[in-house]
């Protein structure tokens, strides 16, 4: 109504002279790319700060779906008018008219001068805009001009070079004196008054946005280090830092024992998360997180763990345009452990066996620093080129992409190879055709992924073992003693000879067709193909510590991996507007897909310590392992409805229904489940009421309320617990018993597929202060997943699966389970700009608690058997993977032990039948761990153990802040988490009672009883204060078992990415023919704050550190050009 009357009064005006600003050109981007076209272009306007103008001729109830959501506004407006309008720019305001029929016209006549010194004008451009052909005249010597304006294109336009263009509105007016003002005069500086929203008005949804801008600030090797900490409510941790790992995605919590993974989408198709790896992040126009139920359910079965959606970079614009990105960087460890040298050790350890003669014999002494030979630094280097364009109808986009990056591990490395090329095309106004489509290629080379995870094949904790006064040799092992040998993590052959090649074309082909004004027809067919060529080294032994006469054997499997998936979905929509103030856009869906995944054995080889091939000894051969050949497949459809309903702007209601089926083998037979997936949601702009009209601080304000069912159902790569122990084969857990450790083969069953459901609820508040340059999104969520299939039979246990795996040991229950998680979610959002200077600024902040209500009973039956102390349990009333072991009250120290004795007498204990004291803990001495009786029996034993922590963290946040000053631009992003543990399992080898290993100096810290001899001298004082354990080589207390003692605060906050550029000017490039150069410098990690004692606070895998690879900090200097 407002744009109505600024019409109507400028048609009012006659001879009305109005100063052009280049709007058409400004490049703007907007987040919500189909709806009422009133909407797009309010949108449009206030990311570009102006204001359109036009009248009832120009349809704006018209519903519309943009192909591109970052383009200029001229091509924003073929794209939504396919031409049939013209504009023209006057001040901070654009005026856009239908073209009429030309069928009249009338001569206007003048005079043009300069404003200052009245002069005339020779030579200035005069024509009629939007006029097709064009109509326009020149000025003569004297600045006269006439010209000939057809009725319904009542605007002149007056350009010369040196002077602002000019509009003029004559509405049969025949004369006019025009006046021109040099561009040479000081502008005053102009201030956007309103900000774009970092929301959609019109939705109700729980929804976060990443834009290629922030992107471009934080150069990525991936798409899943892109959600770290820029978006509230996900937890991004790296499994490792080494290249091309996987990440843990977790969105509003772990959702479920079995999976918790979200799943992605690229341009409305579904894909692994193998692939995301292998799209470059310079291809993605917008990234955006579904969080709550209300949103997921269009997603069914697969929602229940949130959606990330990716939106792909395409053409646009009238000419051909082509950019350059590149950067190269060094990477280096940020830190290093803290292990003792040679004479530390040596010294350390005749202290504490001055009778072991074990290295009295050494000829010579080295002073090797493992941790400097493991570690190196390592290069980095991106580069990226793309072609865009289009016409009015037609666009075309074309990327290559490469990416390197070296592990700070020697022989390891991570490679990508992408193309990628996109096409629209509109016949007429009805039918617009087109396709998106990737071809990738991944190389991997070195250790897998899984052992930094375990102490079983880790090189960097082998190589916190290792003795510093052992050379480093060139052979596999390293001599000890008569008993063991140490093997040499710097000549391990495994670091050179894996490898993983990954071969992956994806992409999709649309189309979509206008049957009536009003109902729209949409199809697009996607497809995803994977193929893996795999080569893998795997050790008989463990890579730290073997006996002497132990054969250590390494085998060789070579085997392929081929997925092939395709999803074809379709979509019938339907929009208007009805009675003035009501508006529905409804939708009726189907889609249907199929999933397929082989594995192929194709060789297994067998080596001696030189690497030279032998016979298996078992005899089993090659043929028995190529007979593992195996494949699953599943297929699903769906049929889907939803209604959104909108009342005068400010009152909303979205309804959707989902129905999912699937169906797979199991056992050789076929297994049909189908789900239903309801949500409903509320909202409510409270602003827009006459008592609460904007004014002052607060200029927006809407409540969301929603509630929906999404599921959690097979998919093609679920085959790890929860995710995150990906590669992992072998895994060591603690034991209670004398001897430290013990190894469990660890493997998931392929067999089975689950099916789970869930119900979230949503609450929501979005506030728009100082005339929106201040956003605030505020969100409580409650997540609850329901133990079991409902639509199923009697039992969902059978095809849910217990899932465990093979064997019984260690960490690897997969149980099924009943678990809630709630939490609160902060977002802000603050936009300040004015002619020279733009600032953002975002903070985001998550609480979040986890809690298992209810799991099937034979989840708890192995916490108190068996020979294996697992770490990471599921237990009712707590979070998921809480930690589980012995609380640690005290040290015993001189005082528990009266009357000389050695043994601490001074603590519970039981009494038989036969009056026999049996001591809850016996042989304990001073400097024992005093453990706590939990269940107060007398006994300290396995039902005492407890949880101990959890790797949940309280909070996590991201903060980041961009400055734009003339040509410079500066990007800050810190991200956090606080109030988790992390289970320091290193721990267990730095302070190990034998020394057949390396020690941490602070071992030198543990308690030491005083010595004195018979007659009472002092002989050693001892060390008494100090809360650290005695050096017990026989291990009698079981000091190092599963307690507290190695539970450390994993809180952190880190300076993720820090990043300066500067832009030349347009004038100075442009006579190179580029559009833009910026050159920039970067470092990512440069600041690490936390108390955790690991090389990382960054830790996977429930937060056990086994050694984890770190983080690597980045140093990067790069150039991004457009031509």
């Amino acid at each position: 109504m407002k744009n109505w009357f600024i019409l109507l009064f400028l048609l009012a005006c006659p001879g009305f002279v109005f100063t052009q600003s280049a709007i058409l050109d400004k490049k703007v981007r907007i987040e919500t790319r189909e709806g009422p076209v009133g909407s797009i272009l309010d949108e449009i306007s206030k990311q570009g700060g102006f204001i359109f103008s036009y009248g009832q001729d120009i349809p704006h109830n018209d519903y519309v779906k943009l192909a591109f959501s970052k383009q200029t506004v001229r091509q924003f407006l073929n794209e939504i008018f396919q031409g049939e309008i013209y504009c023209v720019e006057y001040g901070n305001k654009l005026l856009i008219r239908q073209k009429p029929e030309l069928s009249e016209v009338y001569s206007v006549r003048g005079k043009v001068v300069d404003s200052e010194t009245k002069e005339p004008l020779t030579g200035v451009t005069v024509f009629i805009p939007g006029s097709d052909p064009v109509i326009g005249s020149v000025s003569d010597r004297e600045g006269n001009f006439q010209i000939n304006v057809p009725t319904g294109l009542d605007v002149i336009q007056f350009s010369c070079i040196g002077y602002e263009t000019s509009t003029f509105i004559p509405d049969q007016t025949t004369h006019a004196d025009i006046e021109l003002h040099p561009k040479n005069q000081e502008l005053e500086e102009v201030v956007i008054e309103y900000y774009q929203k970092p929301f959609d008005e019109a939705s109700n949804l729980a929804i976060s946005y990443i834009s290629a801008e922030k992107l471009e600030t934080m150069p990525v090797p991936s798409i899943e280090n892109a959600l770290q900490g820029n978006s509230p409510g996900v937890h991004v941790v790296r499994n490792s830092g080494m290249p091309g790992s996987s990440l843990q995605v977790t969105i509003r919590g772990n959702h479920s024992l079995i999976n918790s993974d979200p799943v992605y989408y690229l341009d409305g198709i579904p894909i692994q998360q193998t692939s995301l790896r292998a799209i470059s992040p310079h291809d993605i126009e917008s990234i955006e997180i579904l969080k709550d139920a209300s949103s997921t359910t269009e997603y069914g079965a697969i929602g229940g763990n949130g959606v990330v959606l990716l939106n792909s970079r395409r053409g646009g614009g009238d000419k051909i345009t082509a950019s350059f990105d590149y950067y190269i960087g060094q990477q280096r460890a940020w830190k290093t452990p803290d292990l003792m040298n040679t004479s530390e050790f040596l010294d350390y350890y005749q202290l504490v066996k001055p009778s072991d003669t074990r290295f009295d014999g050494l000829d010579s002494l080295y002073h090797t620093d493992w941790m400097e030979l493991i570690f190196h630094h390592a290069g980095t280097e991106e580069g990226h080129f793309s072609i865009s364009g289009g016409t009015r109808n037609s666009d075309i986009y074309f990327s290559s992409g490469y990416f390197k990056q070296s592990a700070i591990i020697k022989e390891m490395e991570f490679k990508r190879y992408s193309f990628k090329t996109g096409f629209n095309h509109r016949i007429k106004k009805r039918l617009r055709i087109g396709h998106d489509l990737a071809f990738s290629h991944l190389n991997y080379k070195g250790l897998k992924e899984g052992c930094f995870l375990n102490d079983f094949r880790n090189p960097i904790l082998a190589s916190m073992c290792m003795l510093p006064l052992v050379p480093p040799g060139d052979s596999g092992s390293i001599f000890i003693s008569d008993q063991a040998r140490m093997i040499n993590p710097y000549d391990d052959t495994e670091l050179a000879n894996n490898s993983r090649k990954n071969y992956l074309f994806f992409g999709n082909i649309l189309s979509d067709f206008l049957i009536i004004p009003d109902v729209r027809f949409e199809t697009q067919l996607g497809f995803e193909i994977n193929y893996q060529d795999n080569v893998s080294f795997n050790k008989s032994v463990p890579a730290i510590i073997v006996s002497s006469n132990e054969p250590v054997y390494i085998l060789s499997n070579e085997y392929d991996i081929a997925d092939l998936s395709f999803h074809w979905q379709n979509s019938v929509k339907y929009s208007t507007d009805f009675l003035k103030d009501h508006t529905i856009n409804a939708m009726l869906g189907f889609e249907f897909g199929q999933c397929n995944n082989e594995w192929i054995p194709v060789r297994q080889r067998m080596y001696d310590r030189d690497m030279i091939e032998i016979e298996d000894p078992a005899g089993t051969g090659n043929t028995a392992y190529t007979e593992k050949r195996s494949a699953t497949d599943f297929t699903y459809n769906a049929f889907s409805g939803s209604i959104r309903y909108a009342f005068r702007g400010k009152y909303y209601l979205d309804m959707v229904l989902r129905r999912d089926a699937i169906g797979f083998y199991a056992d050789n037979e076929l297994i049909r489940l189908s789900g239903i997936y309801p949500s409903l949601s509320l909202g409510w702009i409270f602003l827009k009421e006459y008592q609460l009209s904007p004014g002052g601080l607060l200029h927006y304000g809407k409540i969301r309320l929603g509630w929906g069912k999404a599921g959690n159902s097979p998919r093609l790569n679920y085959s790890y617990y929860a995710g995150m122990m990906q590669n992992m084969e072998y895994v060591y857990a603690f034991n209670s018993s004398r001897a430290i450790t013990n190894s469990a083969y660890q493997r998931q069953t392929y067999e089975k597929f689950y099916w789970e459901d869930m119900d979230a609820y949503n609450l929501g508040l979005d506030l728009g202060l100082f005339r929106n340059s201040l956003f605030i999104s505020l969100n409580y969520f409650r997540n609850h997943l329901n133990m079991g299939n409902k639509y199923k039979a009697d039992n969902p246990l059978p095809f849910i699966g217990i899932l465990n795996h093979r064997k019984s040991y260690g960490i690897h229950y997969l149980p099924v389970a009943e678990i809630s998680n709630r939490g609160f979610e902060c977002d802000l959002n603050y936009k300040k700009s004015s002619r020279n200077l733009t600032w953002e600024f975002n903070l985001n902040l998550t609480h979040l608690k986890n809690n298992i209500i209810d799991i099937e009973e034979n989840a708890l039956s192995h916490l108190y058997i068996g020979s294996t102390d697992p770490i990471s349990v599921n237990i009712p009333g707590e979070s998921a993977g809480s930690f589980f072991g012995y609380k640690i009250q005290y040290l015993f120290d001189e005082g528990d032990c009266p009357d000389g004795s050695s043994i601490v007498t001074n603590q519970p204990y039981i009494m038989d039948e036969y009056g026999v004291i049996n001591y809850s803990q016996p042989g304990a001495q001073a400097g024992d761990y005093r453990f706590a009786d939990v269940n107060d029996d007398g006994i300290i034993d396995k039902m005492d153990k407890t949880i101990i922590g959890n790797s949940f963290p309280d909070f996590t946040f991201g903060v980041y802040s961009y400055l734009q000053f003339l040509g410079f631009d500066l990007s800050i992003f810190f991200q956090g988490i606080y109030g988790n543990d992390i289970f320091n399992a290193t721990k267990l080898w730095l302070y190990n009672p034998y020394g057949l290993s390396n020690w941490t100096p602070d071992i030198t810290n543990s308690y030491r009883s005083p010595e004195l001899s018979t007659s009472g001298e002092v002989l050693d004082e001892g060390f008494t204060s100090t809360s650290l354990h005695r050096f017990d080589y026989y291990a009698v207390n079981k000091n190092l078992r599963v307690s507290d003692f190695y539970i450390e605060d994993g809180s952190y906050i880190r300076l993720k990415n820090i990043q300066l550029g500067y832009t030349l000017k347009p004038e100075i490039t442009k006579k190179a023919r580029i559009n833009r150069f910026r050159i920039f410098i970067c470092s990512q990690n440069l600041l690490t704050f936390t108390n955790y004692s690991g090389l990382d606070p960054e830790v996977g895998g429930w937060g056990i550190d086994c050694g984890i690879y770190p983080q690597p900090r980045t140093y990067l200097a790069g150039v991004n050009l457009e031509f």
